[in-house]
């Protein structure tokens, strides 16, 4: 089907009359959109004054990979004397137009009339259908020939991008038959579009994931349809953070879980709550037990430090969240409500602009919600740990509205050195040696102004037994030595802030040795080794 031509038997004499029009309408209502698998109906009629045609034929062609036809009606049979229907249809080929002559000129885009003719090249994805109209009488202008329905199709399985032309006039013979008289047709609406159309596979959407935490592939994601509540896609991400998600549906909410797997993930969980987050928590309850300003009241800079501090689930941050955390540090659990090894991940996770900032609708800015459409396919997620108070394993609100100042002046005030990506490092000098048959380690800490030090400290336990550590760290500060399984959990901590660790040689740890050795190396490894300054700055100790 090189062409698809009608051959008509004219009569000597022929004349030409105005013009006329042909038009095509989508006449189902459009007021929120459409969405794939709706059912479409589009009239076809003609429309004039002074004409009186009654025989009309024309081409359309639509596109078989965005529409699916359904079925067709001619106008009622009652409505016309004496008429005449026929239809053709055609799949795989698509109008290519006599460029000589403006395509919505359909008179002569048609092969009679011009001795060239525009063509139907194959196309896989196009149909046409010729329809066919006589009758004894005047065909009515402004009257509906034919409807036709189609099915909305899905784009995405052949690699259309939108629904903007779906349908297309081709050419028209409008006639009247005694005397013969061919009128002029232009196309009204000789393309229609559907816009929008929602739904339909969305592709593949990614999800990415900001943490502080290095490897991103200890963290997995869950995605459930808002509607059904049934998950729709679950896997990891990648060790940059990412992850490819295929088989959702356009313009549908779906609700982002994004957790912790704690199976791979329990040998660091232990380390998220540390002495700087309690000590953090500490201040933060002391300037709430006090009057004054309330920018001075508050040592959190960010709203989610609310959040993250809250581990005793009774909805505020007072010294009830500071001792857990503090016995947590110690090697004591005591609530369930806050990250660690035995509790697993306590999960804060959010869409990156909202997280943080607190409003009616999203609960300290956790808007776990995606819609993915044509023009969104990428969402960015962040995640916390309820107790991470100094975010050293999670991320840093940047949403606008999430600080917990306002004033230039109280901006100053809340240092940046309070979170852990601004931590320092300190090189804390440690030595091991044998006396007397047993093994002893003695730190040797220069640094000033530390209101807080935690070691978690593992050792062979086959060859070493701890027996003893001596402290030297100043009168106020809480001393701590707590033996659990191969770790010990030893540090200080003053939670006012107001005196600082006795430099020199703050703690000595004695072990019993069960055989007899002749050198301590290789026999005790610092797996924790942190410390926190008077003024909330988290510090690092690389021992040396």
């Amino acid at each position: 089907m090189k062409k698809l031509l009608v051959l008509l038997a004219l009569l000597p004499l022929m004349s030409f009359g105005q013009s006329a029009y042909l038009s095509q309408s989508c006449i189902t209502p459009n007021t929120n959109g459409f969405n794939v698998g709706d059912i479409i109906t589009i009239k076809f009629e003609g429309i004039y004054q002074s004409a009186t045609p009654n025989l009309v034929q024309f081409d359309y062609q639509y596109n078989n990979k965005l529409l699916e036809k359904v079925d067709h009606t001619f106008t009622p049979t009652g409505q016309i004397t004496g008429i005449q229907t026929t239809l053709n249809h055609w799949d795989g080929y698509k109008f290519n137009p006599d460029t000589r002559y403006g395509i919505d000129n359909l008179t002569k885009q048609h092969t009679w009339n011009t001795g060239a003719n525009g063509s139907y090249p194959s196309n896989p994805d196009w149909s046409v259908e010729r329809i066919t109209i006589q009758s004894t009488k005047t065909l009515p202008s402004s009257t509906p020939w034919i409807y036709v329905r189609f099915r909305i199709k899905d784009k995405f399985p052949y690699g259309y991008t939108d629904y903007s032309k779906v349908t297309m006039l081709n050419w028209a013979k409008f006639q009247k038959q005694s005397p013969t008289t061919i009128y002029d047709v232009v196309a009204q609406n000789q393309t229609l579009a559907l816009s929008p159309v929602k739904g339909g596979d969305a592709g593949t959407v990614f999800l990415r994931l900001y943490t502080p935490v290095p490897n991103k592939a200890y963290y997995t994601y869950r995605i459930e349809h808002t509607g059904t509540q049934q998950t729709v896609a679950q896997g990891y991400f990648d060790s940059t953070g990412t992850a490819a998600v295929p088989g959702l549906v356009n313009d549908v909410d779906y609700h982002v879980y994004v957790e912790v797997d704690n199976n791979i993930a329990w040998s660091w969980l232990n380390d998220v709550v540390t002495v700087s987050d309690a000590f953090l928590n500490f201040k933060q309850a002391i300037g709430a037990s006090t009057t004054g300003p309330e920018d001075i009241a508050n040592i959190f800079s960010y709203q989610i430090q609310y959040l993250l501090g809250e581990v005793t689930n009774d909805g505020v941050v007072d010294f009830d969240d500071s001792y857990v955390m503090l016995n947590h540090i110690t090697g004591t659990t005591t609530s369930g409500w806050f990250t660690s090894s035995a509790n697993g991940g306590k999960n804060v996770w959010g869409r990156i602009e909202n997280y943080g900032a607190s409003t009616d609708q999203y609960y300290f800015g956790q808007n776990q919600y995606i819609r993915p459409t044509d023009a969104e396919k990428v969402f960015d997620f962040v995640h916390g740990f309820q107790g991470d108070v100094d975010f050293s394993h999670s991320y840093v609100p940047t949403a606008e509205g999430s600080t917990n100042y306002n004033s230039s002046a109280m901006r100053t005030i809340a240092s940046k050195a309070k979170i852990a990506a601004n931590a320092e490092t300190y090189n804390l000098e440690v030595s091991t040696s044998l006396v007397d048959g047993k093994v002893v380690l003695t730190t040797n800490l220069t640094m000033e102004q530390l209101a807080g030090i935690q070691f978690n400290i593992q050792y062979d336990q086959s060859v070493l037994e701890f027996d003893s550590v001596k402290f030297d760290t100043g009168n106020q500060a809480t001393n701590f030595a707590t033996p659990r399984g191969n770790t010990l959990y030893i540090g200080s901590l003053d939670s006012t802030g107001l005196t600082a660790i006795k430099t020199g040689t703050p703690y000595k740890l004695i072990f019993n040795t069960k055989t007899p050795i002749t050198n301590t190396a290789g026999l005790i490894y610092f797996k924790l080794a942190e410390a926190v300054k008077q003024d909330g700055t988290k510090v690092i100790l690389k021992i040396q």
